[in-house]
C-alpha cells in the first residue's frame, strides 16, 4: 500500500435530476441563475452544518450531480479499536448524507448511492480514487435502484446500531437490497433549514408530485412506489403529523416481476 493510501469507509451520492435541471430549457436565464445559486449555496450550509453542528470531521467533494463524503481511520491490532474507528466514520459519513437528502428531497431531488469500506488515494480536497470508491460506485450503479442510499453488507452490522446525533431514532432501517439512511430521521438535525414539519410537508409534496408523474410515466414507476411507502412509513413510525401522510395508491403493485428490475440488481454480497 502506498504511503498516500488509507482506509477508509466513503459515500459516493448521485444527486438525481440536478444537472438536467440546471441545463433546462424551460426555464428562462434568469430563473436558471437564480436556482444554481440556491443549490450551490445549499452545498455549502450543508457542510458548514455537518461540521459545526454535528461534529462532522469527513471530507466532503462535489463533481457536477455527484457527492463523494469519505473519512480515513486507522487500523490497528487492537480489533475492537478498529470497529470503534469504523463505526464512527460510519457514523460521520452517513451524517453528511443524511443531512444532504433531508436537504435536497424538498427541493424535489432525491437522492441514490452507496457506502462502502475500502483503500482511497489522494490528497485532502482533491477528488480520491482506489477500491473504496469503486465499490461505492458499484452499490450506487448496480445494487440500489430505488432513491436512497444502501450500506455495503459489511458495514450492516455497525449501521444499524447507529443513531441519528441529538435523537434516539435509527440512522439506518432495514430494506432490500441492503439497509438504507433514513434520511427524514433528520428533519430535527436539520432544523435550521426549516422545521420538522415543513421538511416533512415539503418532502410529502414532492413525493405527491413524483407518484403523480410515476402514474404517467410507468418507467419510474418503481422509484416511485418505493418513495411513497418510505415516506408514509417514516411518517408512521414517528406517531406524529400523521396528516402528512400521503394519500395515494402505489403506481407499481404486482409489475415488479415482469420488468426484470429486480434482476437487473447486482449481490449486495459482493459489496
Amino acid at each position: 500500500m502506498s504511503l498516500d493510501q488509507h482506509e477508509a469507509i466513503v459515500g459516493l451520492v448521485d444527486l438525481l435530476g440536478y444537472s438536467a435541471d440546471l441545463m433546462s430549457v424551460e426555464f428562462d436565464a434568469s430563473h436558471l441563475a437564480g436556482r444554481k445559486l440556491k443549490l450551490l449555496a445549499l452545498r455549502e450550509l450543508i457542510a458548514d452544518f455537518a461540521h459545526e453542528r454535528c461534529s462532522v470531521d469527513a471530507d466532503i467533494h462535489w463533481t457536477s450531480d455527484t457527492c463523494i463524503v469519505y473519512r480515513h481511520f486507522n487500523i490497528t491490532q487492537d480489533v475492537q479499536k478498529t470497529e470503534e474507528e469504523v463505526a464512527e466514520s460510519l457514523r460521520q459519513v452517513a451524517t453528511v448524507l443524511g443531512i444532504l437528502q433531508c436537504t435536497f428531497a424538498p427541493e424535489k431531488y432525491f437522492s441514490r448511492g452507496g457506502i462502502a469500506l475500502g483503500a482511497l488515494v489522494g490528497e485532502k480536497g482533491e477528488e480520491p480514487s482506489g477500491p473504496g470508491l469503486v465499490r461505492a460506485a458499484e452499490i450506487e450503479k448496480k445494487i440500489i435502484v430505488d432513491p436512497k442510499i444502501g450500506v455495503s453488507g459489511r458495514l450492516a452490522g455497525p449501521a444499524i446500531n447507529l443513531k441519528v446525533p441529538n435523537s434516539e431514532r435509527d440512522m439506518f432501517r432495514l430494506d432490500f437490497p441492503l439497509p438504507s439512511i433514513d434520511y427524514l430521521a433528520f428533519a430535527e438535525v436539520c432544523s435550521d433549514f426549516g422545521d420538522p414539519r415543513s421538511h416533512l410537508a415539503w418532502h410529502a409534496d414532492a413525493v405527491h408530485t413524483f407518484v403523480e408523474y410515476a402514474y404517467r410515466n410507468p418507467v419510474v414507476a418503481t422509484k416511485a412506489a418505493w418513495l411513497l411507502d418510505y415516506h408514509n412509513w417514516h411518517i408512521r413510525s414517528r406517531g406524529t403529523y400523521e396528516d402528512l401522510i400521503v394519500p395515494l395508491a402505489s403506481p407499481f403493485e404486482s409489475k415488479k416481476d415482469s420488468n426484470n428490475e429486480t434482476t437487473q440488481q447486482g449481490n449486495p454480497a459482493d459489496c
